[in-house]
């Protein structure tokens, strides 16, 4: 393990050739139903204040992908390890955390390996917030859903079919956005999902041939008026689904907390 300084600027994503593979990477260990995350109780959630002395990237435990950790030095004196979320998912956030930042922590205490560790619901810095999980624990960067007795939206707003393309679309501020093309009974349907690196986060890799249903946000997305697709708010494959954004169009990879 080793201390880094963690200086990122805002989140630009490197621009891919339009028509490129959606790559998939998964997210090992950090899905909501792992051991990890299980470990989160809201009985246990804590609120204190510090400044950021040390931040830490590397596995929480053996087989899982990097975390990003942030060593507070509480107010009272006290110093706490506070895990924020995956590296992948932290790293694209708005909100940047620095060394010798003043922060709020909101987030569960649970012992990791035989260490007393934060589980970050919340980080306030001034007026800025992260939002890292909801108040039941589920963490923003798993948008996979199993659906145990929910039934498949159907409607006008929905489109169903077979997926016949799975490629990469271009935004000027957005950067790279992943897309699937739906064959419906009235055509082909090009279908935005999110950024690259949400989608690329994600347990559920949507590949040719899937039969899919994709709830469609009928709402005004600012910066997206001359994007050719439009945009799913879920996606089901069989009994998953992944949740992309909420009903007003909020996308959950920048999510406001709720």
């Amino acid at each position: 393990m080793r201390f880094v300084a963690f200086l990122l600027g805002c989140s630009v994503l490197c621009a891919l050739c339009t028509a490129q593979p959606v790559i998939v990477n998964g997210n090992p260990g950090y899905s909501a139903s792992s051991p990890y995350n299980l470990l989160y109780s809201p009985r246990t959630v804590v609120t204190f204040k510090g400044r950021v002395s040390g931040i830490q990237i590397a596995p929480p435990m053996r087989g899982m992908g990097k975390v990003v950790t942030l060593i507070v030095k509480a107010n009272n004196g006290g110093t706490t390890i506070v895990d924020l979320g995956p590296e992948w998912f932290v790293n694209n956030q708005l909100t940047k955390v620095k060394l010798n930042d003043r922060i709020q922590v909101t987030g569960s205490k649970v012992i990791v390996d035989g260490r007393g560790i934060i589980l970050a619901e919340m980080i306030v810095k001034n007026k800025d917030v992260l939002t890292l999980r909801r108040p039941s624990g589920r963490p923003y960067w798993d948008a996979v859903m199993v659906a145990a007795n929910v039934v498949a939206p159907t409607g006008p707003n929905v489109v169903a079919g077979q997926i016949v393309g799975v490629d990469t679309i271009v935004d000027p501020l957005l950067g790279s956005i992943s897309r699937i093309m739906i064959q419906t009974e009235n055509g082909v349907v090009p279908i935005a999902l999110g950024p690259s690196w949400y989608v690329g986060g994600q347990d559920v890799q949507f590949a040719l041939g899937d039969v899919v249903r994709a709830s469609i946000f009928t709402g005004q997305i600012p910066n997206w008026n001359d994007v050719n697709a439009r945009f799913a708010t879920s996606v089901w494959r069989g009994s998953q689904y992944i949740m992309l954004r909420d009903m007003n169009g909020n996308p959950f990879w920048f999510p406001i907390g709720g």
